[in-house]
């Protein structure tokens, strides 16, 4: 198993970001030939223009970073693309590992807002898994099937251990 991280280099705002993984790789020096890091050179923004371009070319980014490891494996690879704070559980894990599911198939999360102590449904299902095949799919972050798998995970949005984090996220540092 590899392990794929993409970190940006700058905020939606333009402004440099910490590399959170890079200042922390020592913390998983363990699983360092597990890791592929990639670091995503933001632009800089038109006047008026939306940071979502900046988001879908990182996620692009992640998909040719992804196609350039696919040569290293025999049977396409089980991905699971999602943000940070949307958790697979262990259990949907092995489901698709040991299943021939739909593809690609979206894990409907138990969302919740700020903390897990605030449920706000069952709605996410952004995260999705694909059996990255070599015909060209790749990741986005809308809907991308009819399929989604139940109960897989939890979505935690906005959800921080410090107030100042929050903050910091609002403001877009």
């Amino acid at each position: 198993s590899k392990f794929f991280i993409v970190e940006a280099d700058r905020t939606f705002t333009g402004r440099p970001k910490n590399l959170t993984f890079a200042e922390n790789a020592h913390r998983f020096a363990a699983f360092a030939d597990m890791i592929v890091y990639s670091v995503f050179h933001e632009r800089t923004l038109e006047p008026g223009e939306s940071p979502f371009v900046n988001e879908a070319a990182q996620r692009g980014h992640m998909n040719d970073l992804l196609r350039g490891h696919m040569v290293e494996v025999e049977e396409d690879p089980l991905v699971i693309f999602s943000d940070v704070d949307e958790i697979p559980s262990a259990h949907t894990i092995k489901l698709l590992q040991a299943c021939n599911a739909p593809n690609p198939i979206h894990l409907q999360m138990r969302e919740y807002l700020y903390s897990f102590e605030w449920p706000a449904g069952e709605g996410s299902w952004r995260a999705q898994v694909h059996r990255l095949g070599r015909d060209g799919s790749g990741y986005n972050h809308g809907q991308v099937a009819e399929w989604k798998l139940a109960d897989s995970g939890w979505h935690c949005s906005f959800c921080f251990r410090y107030l100042h984090e929050f903050a910091d996220k609002m403001s877009g540092k």
